[in-house]
């Protein structure tokens, strides 16, 4: 699988095959980019594109209302319409050139023959249609990836834009169990290394004595 992680201002790729991991890298471009993007091509504040992209962000420019449209505030603090379709384009690009470089990076070690799927997550997955246009881009399976097996404000948490957090913690949880749980198995295993060695030293020292009498 192809899990894609993107965020502000990167995009992160690993890349796995039966549960193990094959590579990852990194493309210096995310969300912080599609904001720019609206910023320059609606002529709005960074702050005014940040909310427009979560409020009205998405990708799936077909299945817009053609009259659909919403207000903005431009530069100068005036209030102005805006079709939701143009909004769209502007995101689409952006999103397709990256989908567009992840998949040549990929295919310069292989062919995508062998990956089963794309699993998306981040906060710009949240975007409407990002999976669909993934999907379309590598032909594949597309999904979003979000955090599975916690416990605690559920709600909040299992959201793909904090999926890699709270995969670090569950991994860190994890590896931390693993090691208490080694560690309470060093004593016996110590005990036994050691009985072993003065065993085999025992021996030792009957055999430069001449051997037991038996």
């Amino acid at each position: 699988a192809i899990l894609l992680d993107m965020g502000g201002g990167t995009t992160d790729v690993a890349i796995f095959r039966n549960y193990a991991l094959l590579d990852t890298f990194c493309l210096p471009v995310g969300g912080n980019h599609i904001t720019n993007d609206i910023s320059i091509g609606l002529r709005i504040p960074l702050e005014e594109a940040e909310r427009v992209k979560i409020e009205h962000g998405r990708v799936d420019k077909e299945d817009i209302d053609p009259a659909d449209f919403f207000e903005i505030k431009d530069n100068w603090g005036e209030s102005k319409a805006v079709l939701t379709s143009f909004l769209a384009g502007i995101i689409e690009i952006r999103v397709r050139e990256i989908l567009n470089l992840i998949k040549r990076e990929i295919e310069r070690e292989g062919p995508l023959d062998f990956l089963p799927r794309v699993v998306v997550t981040g906060g710009s997955s949240l975007l409407r249609g990002v999976v669909e246009l993934s999907g379309e881009v590598f032909d594949m399976p597309s999904r979003i990836g979000v955090p599975l097996r916690v416990s605690g404000l559920v709600d909040r948490v299992t959201q793909p834009i904090y999926a890699t957090g709270v995969g670090l913690l569950t991994y860190g949880r994890n590896h931390q169990l693993e090691v208490e749980s080694r560690r309470r198995e060093e004593p016996l295993l110590s005990f036994l290394v050691n009985r072993v060695r003065n065993w085999f030293s025992g021996l030792r020292m009957s055999s430069e004595r001449g051997g037991p009498n038996w």
